[in-house]
């Protein structure tokens, strides 16, 4: 297995798996559990783009995994939005259990505002191809993303997870993040490398 940054180079020949993976690996309330591989295609591209780092597992040609990661990567989901507004509203018209997160999370912020992170630089997707997850690929690419963090001078990260997902917390966990805050449905983590 090697694992490498996704850059121009290599993206075009890494996506359509990428979103096949994210197609996997999302629960079905998860809201892009509901998009088309070719939504999933223009949805991963869009974070890229607006990514500062994101990287691949790879074995032989085959992606194993990916991280989308950085300072501004939402203004790829915000970018996707502008994109596919009707579309998705449709999209969240077919799936009322997901309307109604939506709305709820809404009236949360608007309610309960949640203060900044500490950390400004956010992962924002890490998925491990199903069937291989739990034998080391997740590890290597975290410690891998975690050394080229700091060679661009990131020293602290963070991200959201749904409290639900205990499988992915205990890899947090048993990697060093902190839980820096929670919210109604989700956790935000915090993890300080390089000191």
């Amino acid at each position: 297995m090697n694992i490498e940054v996704i850059d121009s180079s290599n993206l075009k020949n890494r996506l359509e798996q990428i979103a096949g993976i994210h197609a996997l690996a999302y629960s079905d309330d998860h809201f892009t559990s509901s998009f088309s591989l070719e939504k999933l295609i223009e949805y991963n591209l869009r974070l890229i783009e607006a990514s500062t780092l994101s990287v691949v597992a790879m074995e032989d040609d085959e992606v194993l995994g990916f991280i989308i990661s950085g300072e501004k990567v939402s203004a790829g989901v915000s970018k996707f939005i502008n994109e596919n507004r009707g579309w998705l509203m449709l999209q969240l018209l077919r799936s009322p259990r997901i309307l109604f997160a939506k709305i709820l999370a809404m009236i949360q912020a608007r309610f309960a505002p949640v203060q900044p992170s500490e950390a400004k630089f956010r992962l924002l997707t890490i998925a491990i191809k199903p069937g291989i997850q739990s034998k080391g690929v997740g590890k290597e690419m975290l410690y891998f993303f975690e050394r080229e963090l700091l060679k661009i001078g990131v020293s602290c990260y963070g991200l959201s997870v749904r409290n639900k997902n205990s499988r992915a917390i205990k890899f947090y966990e048993r990697h060093n993040f902190i839980k820096e805050k929670e919210y109604i449905d989700a956790s935000y983590y915090l993890k300080k490398i390089g000191k």
